[in-house]
């Protein structure tokens, strides 16, 4: 569908450069709380200089009907930022100039907790999502080296909401990025906790945001405006219920400071998931070797019982239907119901499945818009793939 896609670029500080109207290929990947990336091929008679390291990038995405008026709406609601540029010559001798663009929660990736160990700065118990803003106020906006500050025109971190569950954590010297994706992972066996760096306006400062229940809308099987998708309705496909015990761990040690018999362990377990088997007890051992704090050790080696614990997975990949479209009734990040038949027949016998709905995040999400040029009457011709997956989950006994 031409003109479905548009593409905008700006300059590190928000100028803009350039409409980018000529692209051939775009490709967008989403992953909650990761590092997306959008890649763009663009004709080699484009000037690589105009893509500058750090420049922005919009894509906006048609969601509306052909018979209707158009409405863009930007991709991921955020702009991208540019992270490399190739010149590519591929094995028929086409060339092409191909951008790749970072996901702003890259930023994050760009920072060290650097605060020594047992300071206010790298050993903190407060709820998960202020956690998570007040690590990175003090590590992007008010470091106590300032050198570290970026400017609050270029970089924000929005108010304090006070959502999310408590937890303990001590980071001293560990990447930004990963210590929230932890903190998130921690609290969400209570609340679920996400967060992003997006910029609410396309020339504005990115700024930090957190959220829980869901990164979207909630349109889950107790939301009062449900959405649900499923095979009868045509919505999904690529349908799976996978019960599995593979990564399942029953006994964590957690490991903190120290040497030999001097090193600090504190044990976690599950005595029902190790009473169930002859064989259940399966042991991890976490390190968390920059602590000595008992609080500290128990909440790490909690989340590790938590994220290994066997799971019936619910999976599905997502067709549009005419009532059921994304980024219209649904979006990246949203909640939904995802449907699985009640009966599946196997070896020619019935076999009920223990759950017949589950409610699913929409996530990942992977945009591929390719563009040919129709030979016989030289319109232009823009052609999108979409996969859109959902994944929702039950925690076994």
């Amino acid at each position: 569908m031409p003109g479905a896609s548009l593409l905008d670029c700006y300059s590190p500080t928000g100028q803009y450069l350039d409409s980018i109207n000529d692209w051939t290929r775009i490709e967008c990947t989403m992953s909650e709380m990761g590092v997306g990336t959008l890649i763009i091929d663009v004709p080699p008679t484009h000037d690589p200089s105009l893509y500058q390291r750090d420049g922005r990038i919009a894509y906006r995405r048609d969601t509306t009907p052909l018979q209707f008026s158009a409405r863009m709406r930007l991709v991921g609601n955020t702009t991208w930022l540019i992270a490399r540029r190739q010149l590519i010559v591929d094995r028929d001798q086409s060339q092409a100039v191909r951008i790749t663009c970072v996901h702003p929660n890259a930023l994050l990736a760009r920072r060290v907790v650097a605060y020594a160990e047992a300071s206010a700065e790298a050993k903190k118990t407060a709820l998960a999502d202020n956690m998570i803003k007040a690590i990175v106020r003090e590590n992007f906006v008010s470091a106590t080296d300032t050198d570290r500050n970026w400017s609050s025109a270029f970089f924000t971190v929005e108010a304090d909401t006070s959502a999310s569950a408590s937890i303990d954590k001590e980071m001293s010297y560990r990447m930004v990025l990963q210590v929230c994706q932890e903190i998130a992972a921690a609290a969400s066996a209570g609340i679920y906790t996400g967060f992003e760096v997006y910029s609410p306006l396309e020339t504005g400062p990115y700024a930090l945001r957190t959220y829980t229940g869901q990164r979207g809308t909630d349109r889950s099987s107790t939301s009062g405006q449900v959405l649900t998708l499923g095979i009868a309705y045509g919505s999904l496909g690529d349908t799976e219920l996978d019960e599995n015990w593979m990564e399942m761990v029953s006994f964590v040690y957690a490991s903190g400071s120290g040497k030999q018999n001097q090193r600090i362990v504190q044990p976690t377990s599950d005595a029902a998931l190790i009473a169930a088997s002859p064989y259940g007890r399966i042991e991890w051992l976490q390190n968390v070797t920059q602590t000595s704090d008992t609080a500290v050790l128990l909440s790490e080696g909690a989340r590790a019982l938590r994220e290994r614990r066997p799971r019936l997975l619910f999976t599905g990949a997502v067709r549009e239907t005419e009532y059921a479209t994304f980024m219209d009734e649904y979006d990246w990040g949203d909640r939904v119901v995802g449907e699985f038949p009640a009966s599946f027949r196997a070896h020619g016998f019935t076999w009920a499945a223990p759950t017949e709905s589950f409610d699913c995040r929409v996530d990942p999400v992977k945009i591929v818009v390719e563009r040919t040029e129709d030979r016989e009457t030289g319109e232009i011709i823009e052609a999108e793939a979409l996969d859109v997956r959902l994944r929702g989950e039950v925690v076994l006994s």
